[in-house]
């Protein structure tokens, strides 16, 4: 495993860096919260692969979890798929207690980061990114955010994640746009 410890002052966190990490997210988190119920925003590719397993694991962590499916695509990084989001959050009665997992790429990162920022004036959250844009870029920093018809990125925050847990194996089955590779399918230099 590899850890790379983010230095923030009081907002510091690690990214953890493992292969085989996924059945060991809710104890890796447990360690980190006393947060009875995660919210996990995820969207429905990756919830149709791997849900089963992420709500498992967070179980076995001993959390009350509810999973957050959102539409995949670019698309749907709006003010009404965030409202969605607040009212799933409002339905689980998520307190400032508990926390959010975002489970997907950058899309449900930013945008459930944002909703983790904002809910209840903020709520813990973790980020378990599942491409590799997201494991490198949009799951570290802190920037999370929604578009809307004037532009992407306009309301957001700058809000730290408690944990980023990143498991270079569910890159497996992210989808790759036209004339994109995996990183084991480029040709050797």
């Amino acid at each position: 495993m590899a850890v790379v410890n983010m230095d923030l002052g009081k907002e510091s966190y690690k990214i953890e860096i493992e292969r085989g990490l996924l059945p060991h997210i809710g104890e890796k988190i447990r360690k980190l919260t006393k947060a009875q119920k995660i919210a996990v925003i995820t969207d429905n590719h990756v919830q149709a692969i791997y849900g089963d397993k992420i709500r498992e694991s967070l179980q076995q962590g001993d959390f009350h979890v509810r999973i957050i499916e959102m539409p995949a695509g670019a698309e749907n990084k709006k003010i009404h798929v965030l409202e969605g989001v607040y009212n799933e959050l409002c339905d689980f009665h998520l307190s400032r207690d508990d926390a959010i997992v975002t489970f997907s790429g950058g899309l449900p990162g930013d945008l459930g980061g944002f909703a983790a920022a904002s809910y209840m004036r903020g709520v813990p959250f973790f980020q378990v990114p599942t491409t590799l844009l997201a494991q490198i870029d949009s799951s570290v920093g802190g920037k999370v955010a929604i578009a809307l018809p004037g532009g992407t990125n306009l309301p957001g925050a700058f809000y730290q994640p408690k944990g980023v847990f990143l498991h270079p194996d569910l890159l497996e089955t992210t989808p790759q746009p036209h004339g994109h590779r995996r990183l084991h399918d480029a040709p050797n230099p």
